[in-house]
């Protein structure tokens, strides 16, 4: 945590400490040694300037980071040393202020997105933070975008799973073919 420029200096007292956001470990030396990126300026208990690992959640991306490190914003995350945080994930878009999730009837698969995309019609997102959509099920529809339930058909109409093959998709329960029902 000392350092001399000098040569010949007798007394331990003549030798300089190093310079918060500088450390050196070594005796003898002539300099201090900048705190890299992932680590801060820290104080000992004796006095001395030391370097010391960010820890988690927080981050230092520069050298000679004078004290502590920056936090991470919200949902985004590090490990002890980071000279960055995590991307925003799956089911989450970048915010104002971090990783915001995806709301209900919205999703995003990719990382690192600036929006999330509305569900299509026939399938829905019920919670928040979804990266993908459901299907709507045997029974049920969905003929919005952006929605986070299906709808139960009515009597005496009836849907199967959606399926999404070729340019004629049918969003809407159909009727009951005659002589027949359904129940609710």
């Amino acid at each position: 945590g000392r350092y001399s420029t000098k040569v010949g200096v007798a007394f331990n007292a003549s030798c300089l400490p190093c310079d918060l956001g500088f450390e050196q470990k070594e005796t003898g030396k002539a300099y201090c040694l900048p705190c890299t990126p992932g680590k801060f300026g820290d104080v000992k208990d004796d006095g001395t300037h030391t370097c010391s690992s960010c820890p988690e959640n927080t981050y230092s991306d520069v050298s000679e980071q004078k004290t502590s490190c920056k936090i991470c914003a919200s949902g985004r995350t590090s490990s002890k040393g980071a000279v960055s945080c995590s991307l925003c994930p799956v089911g989450q878009h970048v915010g104002d202020d971090g990783c915001k999730p995806c709301i209900k009837g919205k999703y995003q698969p990719g990382m690192e997105q600036p929006t999330c995309l509305d569900c299509e019609k026939g399938k829905v997102s019920s919670n928040d933070g979804a990266s993908m959509c459901d299907l709507c099920q045997n029974g049920n529809h969905q003929t919005k975008k952006g929605e986070s339930v299906c709808q139960i058909c009515d009597v005496g109409r009836f849907k199967k799973v959606q399926t999404f093959e070729g340019e004629n998709i049918n969003y809407e329960c159909l009727e009951c073919s005659n002589g027949k029902t359904s129940q609710k």
